[in-house]
């Protein structure tokens, strides 16, 4: 096993890569896209809630799946499903088609995610964490990529039909590299503590909260952030490079932040409190400070976009006494809290359409931030 880590560390951030492309590469364009098909915020606002609600919806089939299939062969083809659906839009970006390739890719990434997780934890039971870091760390790289490089690719090839479809390449390069990964056995410690049943966890309940107010402050922030910019000021490239920076930040804190918590246990309070006042400081100067201070606003962003995720992931498979409940409890928190994130934006987006203004999707950031701060409050306050 020891010589196949660096092995099996490329294939979990290359598979990673490919998991948000299809939904991210959505933001940068999304007025562009309302405006050619004539659609309203609410309709435009689908092409992200479904593949999120599908997200949460179909994690509910794993234990399922995995009883008669190997977690290898799941990843495998649904990770073929999301290239095929990310490709179709090549030849075909008619609002029909894109809510159809949406819904495919998150089915694929209701499996692929929580199953890839599953899999970490079992192949690297003493340092699932530091390979979760690396899984946050592809989804980074995927987004940052797809949500900096959309708008660009679409004026350089006139379509964003292509700028769409060119991510489906992410799914090809992914899959090649995990279909030639050894296939080692791994053997399972035996389950020496009862099964506690998630549902009926009062923590479990915190943990899908904490879990959804994440993913539903990511997919706002990223759907919404490059239209919030435009409206305060600035080109559709100078918004398009603003997130480039602030996904760029993301990713890094995905690696840095979980390594400066094990470095300093004693100050990991301390770390979180100032990240989540930095988002309080960005979410601020965005409405009220100088277009010239946004670039500030977005490095704070990234830092807690990049801080809260790794903490979401690893939360459930920290508390877990054991293999089997770690997957239940992942799977709880990955189905309600995606189910809760693909939900709540529809909501943004009708309030957008009756108000005409984006002063909901600002209220909506604000209250994901603090409902992730007062939930982190009351965990950590559970386990001092």
């Amino acid at each position: 096993m020891k010589k196949h880590v660096a092995l099996y560390a490329w294939a979990i951030v290359l598979v990673a890569i490919s998991l948000r492309p299809i939904i991210t590469s959505i933001g940068p364009i999304i007025d562009h896209i309302q405006a050619d098909q004539g659609l309203t915020h609410v309709q435009v606002t689908w092409l992200t809630s479904v593949p999120i609600l599908c997200m949460g919806l179909f994690a509910l089939l794993i234990p399922r799946l995995e009883r008669h299939f190997s977690s290898h062969g799941l990843v495998a083809f649904f990770l073929f499903a999301i290239g095929v659906a990310t490709a179709i839009r090549l030849v075909d970006a008619s609002y029909r088609t894109l809510l159809v390739t949406a819904f495919i890719g998150g089915v694929g990434i209701a499996i692929v995610g929580p199953v890839l997780s599953a899999w970490i934890k079992r192949t690297f039971p003493e340092r699932f964490e530091l390979m979760i870091g690396l899984y946050s760390f592809g989804i980074g790289i995927g987004a940052t990529l797809s949500s900096s490089f959309t708008a660009p690719l679409m004026s350089y090839f006139g379509t964003y039909a292509t700028a769409l479809g060119i991510w489906s390449l992410f799914a090809v390069v992914g899959l090649l590299f995990w279909r030639f990964i050894p296939k080692e056995r791994v053997i399972v410690a035996e389950q020496t503590k009862p099964m506690r049943n998630p549902w009926r966890t009062k923590r479990a309940w915190s943990i899908l909260l904490f879990f959804g107010l994440q993913v539903t402050f990511f997919f706002t922030t990223i759907t919404w952030i490059v239209p919030l910019l435009m409206e305060a000021g600035h080109t559709r490239h100078e918004a398009s490079f603003y997130v480039g920076v602030m996904t760029s930040v993301q990713i890094v804190t995905n690696i840095a932040f979980p390594a400066a918590l094990n470095k300093w246990p004693t100050r990991a309070p301390l770390f979180i409190h100032a990240m989540f006042l930095g988002g309080f400081f960005a979410l601020a100067n965005v409405v009220w400070g100088p277009v010239s201070g946004h670039l500030i606003s977005m490095v704070l962003f990234g830092i807690v976009l990049g801080a809260t995720f790794p903490l979401a992931l690893v939360f459930p498979l920290r508390e877990a006494r054991h293999e089997k409940e770690a997957s239940a409890w992942n799977a709880m928190a990955q189905a309600g809290g995606f189910l809760m994130a693909g939900t709540l934006p529809l909501l943004v987006g009708a309030l957008n359409d009756a108000t005409g203004t984006y002063t909901t999707t600002y209220i909506s950031i604000t209250t994901c931030l603090l409902g992730l701060y007062i939930v982190y409050l009351y965990l950590n306050k559970k386990t001092a």
